[in-house]
């Protein structure tokens, strides 16, 4: 599907957004501390404006798995 791979760019090019990770069809985007919803709001206008419609977008907690992701990346 080209689409998923379109709006993983979109996403890792957005600003408080600190990784993007691919879950099947599905995206797993991490934001920094307490952007989780101006993120959101930023790619719900982006997707929008590209004239793409989007099936679902949710706020989920954190994790475990998002800490050892975090901190797999943050190892040089």
């Amino acid at each position: 599907m080209k689409a998923v791979p379109a709006l993983r760019r979109l996403a890792r090019n957005t600003l408080d957004v600190e990784s993007v990770q691919l879950f099947g069809d599905r995206l797993h985007v991490r934001t920094r501390a307490g952007m989780g919803e101006a993120v959101t709001a930023n790619l719900r206008e982006r997707i929008a404006r590209d004239g793409a419609t989007l099936a679902g977008m949710r706020a989920i907690p954190p994790q475990l798995e998002d800490v050892f992701m975090a901190l797999a990346e943050a190892q040089p």
